[in-house]
């Protein structure tokens, strides 16, 4: 419960072998189920707050952690050694949102797909059921849904973000 497990192909592209592993086991201690990660790879700034290379953001399945994103910064990983400090990064109910979410992603470029430009520093986030209210603009979006979001201020009680609709799950027959 909780741990990270990641598959490596023995050839790479090649998945019919190769090796797991558990880099992170219970990666802040709390004992729920990671439901979504993002690795931060190259220093990136999230509405003022610098997110370094090696840190994770988190998202958990279960009450008091399934609407927030966390940051996990670690000082040890492996089975048996992780460790490190989990701090909440986004509050989800300071900016609505008020159901779990299912899946985090970190724009660390520039990246534009379709007529769309991600800026770096924006978080890409999906929830698992439909939120009539999510940001402080308050948009509609429904489960599997992908929004970037516009963060100007991080932390418990501080969080501050918009929301824009970037992928419609439905459109394309994600239910």
């Amino acid at each position: 419960s909780g741990d990270v497990i990641v598959f490596r192909p023995t050839v790479p592209g090649n998945f019919s072998a190769g090796t797991f592993s558990v880099p992170l086991r219970d990666p802040g201690g709390t004992g729920k189920d990671v439901q979504g990660i993002a690795l931060v790879e190259s220093t990136t700034s999230v509405g003022g707050s610098t997110l370094n290379a090696g840190n994770l953001l988190l998202t958990f399945q279960g009450a008091t952690h399934d609407t927030s994103l966390w940051r996990f910064v670690a000082t040890g990983v492996g089975t048996g050694s992780t460790a490190g400090t989990l701090t909440e990064f986004i509050r989800g109910s300071d900016i609505n949102i008020n159901q779990t979410i299912s899946g985090v992603e970190l724009v660390q470029s520039t990246t534009t797909i379709g007529d769309v430009t991600l800026l770096p520093g924006q978080i890409l986030l999906s929830i698992e059921t439909n939120d009539s209210t999510v940001g402080d603009n308050s948009i509609a979006v429904e489960k599997r849904d992908v929004l970037p979001l516009n963060v100007t201020a991080t932390g418990p009680g501080t969080t501050a973000a918009t929301a824009t609709l970037f992928f419609q799950g439905n459109d394309v027959g994600i239910s």
